[in-house]
């Protein structure tokens, strides 16, 4: 049996001023061929898939992974040539069983909305009725042209995600149950049109707990095999939009269909109960000095490289200098120029240099003086959540300034691991006060030492108050802005289950 691998995963947000290219790709992982076969291992979806198909014995055809930093959207040409170069992948392959595929679901590319669902349905046109198996991010906006050309498609249980490797290996297992012709799966969509901060999606808090419970009571009925709550990563301004559930039955896509719906009522039922507690900058910073141990963390998620924010953007950084903060401190800010002129000036220099605010519509230089402590490229891996995968930052830079210690660096990296500030020789529990951009992903790994964590109230692109965006495109009505009683819900059922034991009367319907 020869089963095709795949990945292309970038988290697209349309507010986001930095496009994304195949170079962007490159400074994550593009690998292509028989390098795909160094994710095994990882925690990754394509290390999940690889788990699986080795340990049964089937041939692996590796094609392409590519991952990229969540980011602005994919410039067109760059789309196209990543696209392509998979399905010339998958077409030179000779003889295929199957395909899995991990996509991030929330790729938004020049002129196309979907870009995720775009693949799909590019791979289908190619392999015509191959079984095609495709894993999610939690945050992806879903659609019903992803249902419609993979035959199974999962996201991820968790948030803070931890479970990208098993959420390979669960697809991968479908797949070949599938292919054995002991699962035909059917699989359901229901949506509403509601955005929610992402500070309220970790799935150890109320509501999601209880809807993911939910998920799991449904999953002992006989026919329903997997569900998947898909709350949106919020920063798109895109007119399908909205909180997905997705069910995936054993030939029963009536009860798919009525299992969705039912839980997206449900979601929209608790909308009022996804709250995000917030802080304006200043009171977060004098919050966390009445704290009386460290380290407390200040999520600025509002610049959150992990949500496609910059992070350059200088509000704490300023708000810290104006606080004349004498507690140690921790901070990243992305600022390539600054970076190389630490480097140029070498360790132990003292420097006066302009630092961030240069990407970012949001903020403006900050002067920072002080010492140079790190000068040079460096990488890590993760240790929590997106375990054995390597962090890029490039040249990069630790500036003394007071108590401050502020890391430059010349590429964005997601910052919701320690490993970041340990790779430059910084430990998070030595200090009193540490930034993070990042929403919640950070949990998974600072929860167990931070003494408090508090959440900010700032511009930037990505912040949790969605009020602070102007959305042109976004459906009307949609939670927050608009709040009608009865639930917008939509429900649908992905064509190649429809076949599937569907009656003509549900067929193609939706409440």
């Amino acid at each position: 049996m020869r089963i095709a691998v795949a990945s292309l995963m970038q988290e697209s947000n349309t507010f986001a001023p930095v496009p994304a290219t195949v170079q962007t790709f490159a400074d994550g992982y593009l690998l292509e061929g028989p390098s795909v076969m160094e994710l095994r291992g990882t925690a990754s979806e394509v290390g999940g898939f690889l788990d699986v198909f080795e340990a049964t014995g089937v041939e692996v055809v590796p094609v392409l992974a590519a991952h990229a930093i969540s980011g602005g959207v994919v410039l067109a040409p760059d789309f196209a040539a990543l696209r392509d170069k998979i399905l010339a992948g998958i077409r030179g392959a000779g003889h295929l069983d199957g395909i899995a595929i991990a996509l991030h679901g929330a790729m938004v590319a020049d002129g196309e909305d979907d870009g995720s669902g775009a693949m799909l349905a590019a791979v289908r046109d190619a392999v015509g009725d191959l079984p095609l198996s495709a894993t999610m991010d939690s945050h992806a906006n879903l659609t019903q042209r992803m249902i419609d050309h993979a035959d199974i498609v999962l996201s991820y249980r968790t948030y803070p995600h931890v479970d990208l490797d098993e959420t390979g290996r669960r697809a991968a297992r479908l797949l070949l149950e599938m292919l054995s012709n002991r699962f035909k799966p059917a699989l359901a969509l229901s949506k509403v049109p509601m955005l929610l901060p992402a500070e309220s999606h970790p799935v150890a808090k109320e509501p999601m707990k209880g809807l993911w419970a939910e998920v799991d009571r449904l999953r002992k009925r006989a026919t329903i095999v997997e569900g998947g709550l898909c709350p949106v990563q919020p920063w798109l301004d895109l007119p399908d939009l909205g909180f997905g559930v997705l069910i995936v039955t054993n030939g029963d896509p009536v009860g798919a269909r009525t299992a969705a719906e039912d839980l997206a009522r449900r979601a929209w039922a608790d909308r009022h109960a996804f709250q995000a507690p917030l802080l304006e900058t200043r009171d977060a910073i004098q919050r966390a000095l009445e704290v009386a141990d460290g380290p407390v963390v200040l999520s600025e998620s509002a610049d959150a490289t992990g949500a496609g924010s910059p992070g350059d953007s200088t509000v704490v950084l300023r708000a810290l200098q104006e606080a004349r903060v004498q507690a140690p401190t921790l901070l990243t800010v992305v600022d390539p120029d600054a970076a190389r002129r630490c480097s140029s000036a070498g360790v132990g220099s003292r420097v006066s240099i302009m630092v961030g605010g240069k990407i970012g519509r949001f903020s403006t230089p900050v002067l920072v003086e002080g010492v140079v402590r790190l000068a040079r490229p460096v990488e890590f891996s993760f240790r929590v959540g997106y375990t054995g995968t390597v962090a890029r930052m490039g040249q990069t830079a630790v500036v003394e300034s007071g108590s401050m210690h502020l890391v430059l660096t010349e590429h964005p990296v997601m910052t919701s691991d320690p490993a970041l500030y340990r790779a430059v020789g910084l430990e998070p529990k030595s200090a009193k006060i540490v930034v993070v951009k990042s929403p919640a992903q950070f949990r998974a790994a600072y929860e167990p030492i931070a003494s408090e964590i508090i959440s900010l109230d700032s511009e930037g692109h990505s912040p949790p108050n969605l009020r602070r965006l102007r959305f042109a495109r976004r459906p009307r009505p949609c939670f927050p802005f608009e709040d009608p009683d009865d639930a917008p819900v939509r429900v649908s059922v992905g064509a190649r289950s429809r076949g599937r034991g569907l009656s003509r009367r549900d067929e193609g319907a939706e409440g």
